[in-house]
């Protein structure tokens, strides 16, 4: 299907950008999918979901440059695949549980170090229940490091309004924490 897709869009440039884009993240974006749904079949298809999605975008995609896009076709591809999990009913904690394994043993007293680590799922469960549009501009922002524009570019939206969704969502995460007493 992904295929006949893209055979389908008249224009040779963006059909060959389209190609390229699959051809140079395929792999990467397989292994992120793979690793969520442990499952070869499931996550190819995840990967083509999200491709398809991505033929709309063209003009976006092309105004980013490489490392930013491949940055969101792997957060599109998380949140394809975390999907597939939420509609059959599942959960997928594996973003909270592999930040928790890399945190490094300092030598901090186990009180301490069992407090942060609690902050730090209370800050995973915080984000996890923002918006989607919410939750990708905080990721991109401070994960990605990605500046308003390129933001508002990806997400279809101005650089202000970036300002003020990330005002928003950082209000929202810390009522979150103060409700959950975790701040």
């Amino acid at each position: 299907m992904l295929i006949s897709a893209i055979l389908a869009i008249e224009n040779e440039s963006d059909r060959q950008f389209i190609e390229r884009l699959y051809e140079q993240n395929y792999g990467i974006m397989l292994y992120r999918a793979k690793g969520i749904l442990k499952n070869h079949a499931r996550a190819e298809d995840a990967v083509q979901a999200v491709m398809l999605r991505l033929i709309d975008r063209i003009d976006l995609l092309r105004a980013c440059n490489a490392s930013s896009v491949k940055s969101y076709l792997l957060t599109c591809v998380r949140n394809e695949a975390v999907g597939q999990l939420r509609r059959e009913g599942k959960r997928y904690a594996g973003d909270a549980e592999e930040y928790l394994r890399t945190l490094p043993d300092d030598g901090e007293p186990v009180d301490a170090s069992i407090l942060y680590r609690e902050q730090v799922q209370a800050l995973v469960r915080a984000l996890k229940s923002l918006p989607e549009r919410d939750y990708l501009a905080l990721r991109m922002k401070y994960y990605e490091r990605m500046d308003d524009a390129q933001i508002g570019v990806l997400l279809g939206i101005q650089a202000d309004t970036v300002r003020s969704t990330l005002s928003r969502a950082r209000k929202r995460v810390l009522q979150l924490l103060k409700k959950e007493g975790a701040q």
